[in-house]
């Protein structure tokens, strides 16, 4: 799966890969960006990293309680 941004100052890629795995199914995602404008872009890639790190796990987080909160039949 990939998504592309399409509002703001941004140039990012995300890609997914899923894969499944004996106790579920792994993630990988791969970030692809622009050069970045703005606070981002002037902040070390270290702590973009991290912060983009933060909001990933949090999106995974939902995700995974959606979807037990509405398992396929």
């Amino acid at each position: 799966m990939v998504s592309r941004s399409v509002e703001g100052d941004r140039d990012i890629t995300a890609s997914f890969t899923l894969e499944p795995v004996n106790s579920g199914t792994r993630v990988t995602e791969r970030l692809e960006t622009g050069a970045m404008g703005g606070l981002l872009g002037r902040l070390p890639d270290p702590l973009v990293n991290r912060l983009l790190g933060r909001s990933l796990r949090r999106n995974l987080k939902t995700l995974s309680r959606v979807l037990a909160e509405h398992p396929r039949t």
